[in-house]
């Protein structure tokens, strides 16, 4: 038997723009964007996703779903352009709360209430994502871009949670096997390690 369930909040943290909420946007983005301003700076965007398990935790609790299951995760494709002929992708589990927000990728002025590259729940509220800097650091457990390697920000997630998908000369719709991440969010931890919350999925690029 094969549930189906569609994620209750998502968005797409954008690299370029580091405080625009895309929270509403229909369509999620990963992309790299060649500035044309700054022709050494190359700007990424991230997927937050996040899934509303009570039900399917319930579901295992009464028997109607195996305790054996899988989990798979799938993101399909609207549009692909430029793409290389081979390129890999993560899927980490999100190690931060935050706020899917209202904005979108075309208003204008951009909204910045919600995550964002910058921040969990938006510029008012102002908190950040934990970043590499003293300040803020990585809790024990997590990590993130390194500031020597992008602009500070662009989520949180945990090291242990790492899943990759590549492809070559193929379609580009996600599907990964997720259950690894999911099994521990139904339990409530690593194998008896940190207390994990649902927090939901984050897709990105490989380094």
């Amino acid at each position: 038997m094969i549930y189906s369930i569609t994620s209750s909040i998502d968005a797409t943290l954008y690299e370029e723009f580091e405080t625009k909420n895309s929270g509403l946007d229909e369509v999620l983005q990963l992309v790299k964007i060649i500035s044309s301003s700054k022709t050494n700076d190359t700007y990424n965007s991230r997927i937050l996703t996040k899934f509303d398990l009570t039900h399917i935790s319930k579901s295992i609790n009464s028997g109607d779903i195996k305790d054996t299951f899988v989990s798979t995760l799938k993101l399909y494709t609207h549009r692909a352009e430029q793409l290389p002929y081979q390129y890999s992708l993560k899927v980490y589990a999100a190690s931060q709360s935050w706020e899917m927000g209202i904005g979108r990728d075309d208003h204008n002025p951009k909204t910045t209430e919600g995550v964002s590259w910058k921040y969990r729940d938006g510029d008012s509220t102002g908190t950040e994502w934990h970043t590499s800097s003293v300040a803020i650091p990585f809790a024990t457990g997590t990590t993130g871009s390194l500031s020597t390697q992008t602009t500070p920000g662009g989520g949180t997630w945990w090291t242990g949670s790492d899943i990759s998908q590549t492809f070559t000369y193929e379609a580009s719709d996600l599907s990964v096997d997720v259950t690894s991440i999911v099994r521990p969010w139904l339990s409530g931890s690593w194998d008896g390690g940190p207390v994990l919350d649902n927090e939901g999925f984050l897709i990105k690029r490989t380094d």
